[in-house]
């Protein structure tokens, strides 16, 4: 089990060194009492995803607890099922729940995300809408309008920067789709209530050359809420940082990734080139555009075919685990397979689609507030914008918030993705002032209401002082160099080489010492 553990400290712990965190003796951590612990996904390609947990006084909207109404039945409440906790248990469950051992349904895959700011709909049924009537502009429009020209580059963050932030996202939010009568860019179905598809205009200077007009895409499903008003997303990611996209957020699903041969590693398929992902058995279900199941990858998250380097991600994600399995049996031959298993799990189309015009659409869809509602939320009264001109200069340029004018009616139209991306960068940042806000907020929810996270102390999964230590000194660098032929590396792979950051060898680069996890064999 330990294997298992400490991958997604590995993932937890990194994704926290890489984000400012808000103060954190803004809350204290609160233990069994946690609150929830919910997303936000602000460059998921199908996951623009809303959430809150609360943190101080600050406002927030939090269903009831248990309660829920169901999309089919929305004058239905049941309360969830009821889950048994062991509180003795040092390992995380599979499906996130009994993080919270007062609420132990809190965090579990298919729960409603929570929210910053309250759904903005006009009725369950509804995407978002101008506020001064009628329809939004059409994303693809926008993408076209404002961002086609638009060149943002990096200063100093590698490529690895944006994949491992990918992999992140995935971990912590996964929309699940509603099933369609059919292709949702089907005339008979573009009004069905499963279907938001994207138009793309006839002068599209990219999709014309493929004589595509529409673009698929489906409703987030709704989940279980007494919200009888408002539609409620369900996310099927845990809101736990806990490698999920490793491991399944159900334990069907962990059982398919094991090797369940008393090693307690997962399954891979060996070549020459060392351990690779598994191939998967339906295409269809996880993503492949080539629908030959030996091209499939097949690991704890569906969307793992999506793009190249999020497989090749996985796949280093899944020969650390055997490699921390592999080392966690030498030093402990009496761990059984279950055991070793958990020990190794980390502490914590073919024409292509259009990622900004998806992101705001399933902004819309899920009833995300206005930029400008976040920005009042972020900064409260330093934010007094009633127009455009008051975006400038403040939080953008006045071409920025020119452009913005020139595409939506109001100032309070603009979707929160495409305002958030036309700010200034803070200083340092990659992102501006409001993103900054959201993603801080978001991640000291993630990390001061997870029990298991591995700094706390106190809990049953606490770990000693040493090993704390010690896990302190795992890097994606080190990860890479364990499980790849590479010899040299950067020291923080997330930026690129320089004078600050040179490149250096491995034996150079600190490991954990697994040593602090020996047991004597009569326990």
């Amino acid at each position: 089990m330990k294997s298992r553990y400490f991958s997604l400290i590995l993932i937890t712990g990194l994704m926290l060194k890489v984000f400012c965190l808000a103060d954190s003796e803004q809350c204290s951590y609160a233990g069994r009492n946690s609150k929830k612990s919910s997303q936000i996904s602000f460059r998921d390609e199908a996951n623009s995803d809303a959430g809150l947990s609360e943190c101080g006084n600050e406002s927030h909207y939090e269903p009831t607890d248990v309660e829920a109404h169901t999309a089919e039945d929305p004058n239905s409440c049941t309360e969830n099922e009821t889950v048994m906790c062991d509180p003795s248990s040092p390992y995380r469950t599979i499906n996130g729940s009994c993080n919270n051992l007062n609420h132990p349904n809190w965090g579990v895959s298919t729960e409603c995300y929570l929210r910053f700011q309250p759904a903005y709909y006009k009725d369950f049924g509804s995407i978002r809408r101008s506020t001064k009537g009628g329809s939004l502009p059409e994303p693809r429009v926008l993408t076209l309008n404002i961002f086609k020209n638009m060149h943002r580059p990096t200063r100093n963050v590698s490529f690895m920067f944006t994949i491992f932030g990918r992999t992140v996202a995935h971990d912590l939010s996964l929309a699940l789709q509603e099933d369609p009568p059919g292709p949702c860019c089907a005339p008979e179905n573009k009004g069905a209530p499963e279907c938001i598809p994207i138009t793309v205009p006839p002068y599209d200077p990219f999709y014309s050359k493929f004589n595509v007009t529409c673009l698929e895409m489906n409703r987030t499903l709704a989940c279980t809420s007494c919200d009888n008003a408002n539609r409620q997303q369900s996310n099927g990611a845990t809101a736990a940082l806990d490698a999920s996209i490793v491991y399944g957020t159900d334990d069907e699903k962990s059982n398919q990734v094991r090797a369940n041969d008393g090693t307690g590693k997962l399954k891979s398929n060996n070549t020459e080139n060392g351990e690779l992902l598994p191939t998967g058995k339906d295409p269809f279900d996880i993503f492949c555009y080539r629908k030959i199941e030996s091209k499939c990858f097949f690991a704890g998250d569906v969307r793992v075919n999506q793009h190249t380097t999020l497989s090749s991600l996985q796949t280093l994600y899944m020969r650390e685990h055997n490699r921390i399995a592999t080392e966690m049996k030498s030093l402990n031959p009496h761990w059984d397979e279950e055991r070793l298993f958990h020990e190794a799990r980390p502490p914590d189309v073919p024409y292509g689609n259009d990622l900004s015009s998806t992101d705001m659409q399933r902004g819309r869809d899920h009833g995300l507030a206005p930029y400008v509602h976040l920005v009042r939320f972020c900064f409260g009264s330093n934010a007094n914008i009633s127009s455009f001109e008051d975006l400038a200069p403040g939080l953008m340029s006045r071409k920025n918030a020119n452009l913005l004018k020139k595409n939506y009616k109001s100032v309070d139209d603009v979707d929160l993705w495409a305002g958030a991306q036309m700010e200034h960068h803070l200083p340092g940042s990659e992102v501006g002032p409001t993103a900054a806000c959201i993603i801080a907020k978001q991640l000291y929810a993630t990390k001061f209401g997870d029990r298991f996270y591995f700094e706390h102390e106190g809990e049953v999964p606490s770990f000693t002082p040493d090993q704390r230590a010690s896990l302190k000194q795992c890097s994606l660098s080190r990860m890479l160099c364990d499980n790849t032929p590479i010899k040299e590396i950067q020291k923080n792979v997330m930026l690129l080489q320089s004078t600050k950051n040179p490149k250096v060898s491995c034996n150079d680069i600190p490991k954990i010492d697994l040593t602090l996890w020996k047991e004597n064999s009569s326990k």
